[in-house]
């Protein structure tokens, strides 16, 4: 058997590449970074090996998509949201080295992330980058306005800290002011007393480790009131004449930040009436005004009639239930007199036939209505718009003009106004000249506040 010379055996082994293997890049860890801000960057590491013999050398570093990156020496965008440090010229063989990545996010948006490709040696590995900037001033930090309860009541505000539903994240809560507290996942006021309460709410806002703990505020606002749904006490319809019907608009009010259903409407005695919606009615919420924290009520209107069918006063209640828990029905009291002002005009025309020459003609006003009982000069008829002036108006309708004015040629008092079964004259002086004309008389007569009377000369 022939002995071969052993260092034969190692030149022919060098000769067929069996010393030298080659080399292999390769990237472990992740860049991936949660709750941050621009002014508290954080940072990460991730390790590049050459898993190979060969030693391999860095030829670029590229962005394949996403957001800005630096990488000096091979890349470097403006305002970069990630920075990766320590890259190498070469790795060795077997060697690793740690690579600092930093997030620093900026205004634009929530969310960032980028891709970026490192070669060497013909070899390429993929880095990904993503990050989520912390939003510490979102519409879940406040200000909490409870808006207005009742003592005893409690007002709740969805205050939820899961990381689902905010990229901030909490280590610590507190709450400070009196009737203010929180409840599993709501903030809660639930005053004890009448009056506005004003309050605190403070967070601790885990950042990364190098920084300091940095804490969010959140004001809290409440008023306790008597009653979040209101109205007036007592509705007075005044005289009314038997027979006829005056209606008030009655305005309910609501101070609290949730809507409240009125319904059951009931009015009695029977001269009193209720109009409104079969399934309830709706008062809105109230809102806040921002300057001053005055809280603007809601408001919703119900009709109420008073038909008399007898003088003298008469009075009622009107009773509604509410869904609002403190406040289970609210009642409002109805006062009206049976007795007021009814007009009547006479003649209901005036036609002067053919002029030559100058004439007059006289309107009377009377009141046809029920005197009050016990009388009062109150349930008078009253001339004019709302019981002012002007008392009368004259209108042309066509023909010649000026041919036609009016005087009032009775006393009349706007103070007492007009009695039962007394009146009042208008003077019509006609010229001649073909003309057609109305005469408005105010009043105020429920049913006919504009009596029209023609006036015709030809």
């Amino acid at each position: 058997m022939k002995v071969i010379d052993q260092r034969w055996l190692v030149l022919l082994l060098v000769g067929c590449g069996g010393a030298t293997a080659p080399g292999s890049l390769a990237l472990s860890g992740a860049a991936s970074f949660k709750g941050t801000t621009a002014e508290c960057p954080e940072t990460t590491t991730v390790r590049l090996s050459n898993a190979g013999a060969a030693p391999l050398t860095l030829s670029a570093v590229t962005k394949e998509s996403g957001d800005a990156v630096r990488a000096l020496p091979f890349l470097d965008e403006p305002a970069p949201v990630f920075t990766i440090e320590g890259l190498p010229a070469s790795l060795a063989g077997g060697a690793s080295v740690e690579l600092t990545v930093r997030f620093t996010p900026n205004e634009s948006k929530g969310d960032f992330a980028a891709t970026v490709a490192l070669r060497a040696g013909g070899q390429s590995v993929t880095l990904s980058l993503g990050g989520q900037r912390m939003i510490a001033d979102g519409p879940d930090l406040g200000p909490f306005d409870f808006g207005a309860v009742v003592p005893g009541a409690t007002a709740s505000i969805p205050f939820e800290l899961s990381p689902s539903t905010t990229r901030l994240r909490y280590s610590n809560e507190v709450i400070e002011g009196p009737g203010f507290s929180r409840l599993g996942t709501a903030l809660v006021f639930r005053p004890s007393m009448l009056g506005r309460f004003t309050g605190l709410v403070r967070l601790d806002a885990r950042t990364a480790p190098e920084c300091s703990p940095r804490a969010v505020t959140a004001s809290l606002l409440g008023d306790a009131v008597s009653a979040t749904l209101t109205t007036t006490p007592v509705v007075d319809f005044g005289f009314v004449p038997p027979g006829r019907t005056r209606w008030v608009d009655l305005k309910l009010e609501n101070v609290a930040f949730t809507s409240a259903i009125a319904s059951a409407f009931s009015a009695t005695p029977s001269a009193y009436a209720v109009e409104a919606p079969d399934g309830g009615l709706m008062v809105h919420r109230a809102n806040r005004e921002a300057m001053t924290k005055t809280l603007i009520p809601g408001s919703a209107l119900v009709r109420v009639g008073f038909s008399p069918t007898d003088a003298g006063v008469q009075s009622g209640t009107l009773v509604m239930a509410t869904d609002v828990a403190a406040q289970p029905q609210v009642s409002v009291t109805l006062r009206g007199v049976g007795g007021g002002g009814v007009v009547a005009v006479t003649p209901k025309a005036l036609d002067f036939g053919p002029l030559t020459m100058m004439s007059r003609q006289q309107v009377r006003v009377s009141n046809v209505g029920i005197r009050p009982s016990p009388p009062d000069p109150r349930g008078n008829l009253f001339l004019g718009i709302d019981g002012g002036m002007p008392y009368f108006e004259l209108r042309h309708v066509s023909g010649a003009t000026g041919t036609v004015s009016v005087t009032m040629t009775s006393r009349y008092d706007p103070g007492v106004g007009v009695a039962s079964l007394s009146d009042v004259t208008v003077e019509v002086t006609a010229l001649p000249g073909a003309s057609a004309n109305d005469l408005h008389l105010f009043s105020t007569d429920l049913d006919r506040p504009d009596v029209v009377v023609p006036i015709i000369v030809q």
